[in-house]
């Protein structure tokens, strides 16, 4: 990478031009360049956009730290997340496809396909409606997350169904405790068995087969109650789940429960179990 001249960016300048002198020789021209072909590029086809995104990603490197988003204002007065936006997709897409000049998918649909919040399941379906010559668009990129939560809210739901089963409590209800005793032994406890994790809780030195105990079917009562409010996001019932089980010292063996849950009801999780 070059040095650069601490004072790349000329603020005095009502233009708010960019200081080239401070740049080598080769650099000054390779961002000169660059800048050429941005401007070109800015009716963004999706050509267009991974390689305005390659170019900046090149010239972020040459420019050195500190300075590139002076050199983004000065050329183009393009904001930041519009940058980071033709990075993400030329990160994704560039080595993805030998041909950009014929796929049918709007610069909107593309930056929200790049963008790190879009969850691998969703960008590869819609990859392959890509692939299959679709027209994509904003509007398919919405069904597809709103398909993709409805997926993840059934799979928690499937997952607090499984629970209530292994405890055998009345869904949704209060329960007494007592009156959930299992009618027969436990089989093998494993990591992925709510009652051998939730005997893991009370004792992890004893789990062997046995008749789940009050404070264990209690525990896993807890569970399911908690998992209830953070599926359907009462914030102060998981709270006061997390306040409870943090002051009984079961707190961080029962948040190794959840990492057996799904990806969503466990990210909700953290939010309490950090935060106490």
């Amino acid at each position: 990478m070059a040095r650069v001249n601490p004072d790349l960016y000329d603020d005095s300048s009502a233009k708010c031009a960019f200081n080239y002198f401070g740049l080598n020789d080769v650099d000054t021209i390779a961002v000169r360049e660059a800048a050429t072909r941005i401007k070109l590029r800015m009716r963004r086809t999706v050509e267009d956009i991974i390689g305005i995104g390659l170019d900046l990603i090149d010239i972020k490197e040459r420019v050195g730290h500190g300075h590139f988003m002076k050199w983004i204002k000065a050329e183009f007065k393009m904001s930041e997340r519009s940058a980071q936006n033709f990075m993400g997709v030329a990160e994704v897409y560039a080595d993805k496809y030998a041909s950009l000049a014929d796929l049918k998918v709007t610069a909107e649909a593309l930056y929200l396909l790049a963008a790190p919040k879009t969850p691998s399941e969703v960008r590869d379906e819609i990859d392959r409606r890509i692939d299959a010559g679709e027209l994509v668009t904003k509007a398919t990129y919405d069904q597809a997350m709103a398909a993709h939560r409805a997926a993840m809210r059934q799979a928690d739901d499937d997952a607090i169904a499984t629970m209530e089963r292994e405890a055998e409590i009345e869904p949704m209800q209060e329960v007494d405790a007592p009156e959930l005793r299992h009618p027969g032994p436990d089989p093998e406890p494993s990591t992925d068995s709510i009652h051998g994790a939730v005997r893991e809780i009370n004792d992890p030195a004893e789990v062997h087969d046995q008749e789940p105990s009050t404070d264990e079917i209690d525990s896993i009562a807890s569970l399911v109650v908690a998992m209830k409010a953070l599926r359907d996001l009462e914030h102060s019932t998981c709270e006061a789940f997390w306040k409870q089980q943090r002051a009984q010292g079961k707190a961080d063996s029962i948040h190794r429960v959840f990492k057996n849950v799904t990806p969503r009801i466990m990210m909700l999780s953290e939010l309490y179990y950090c935060d106490q």
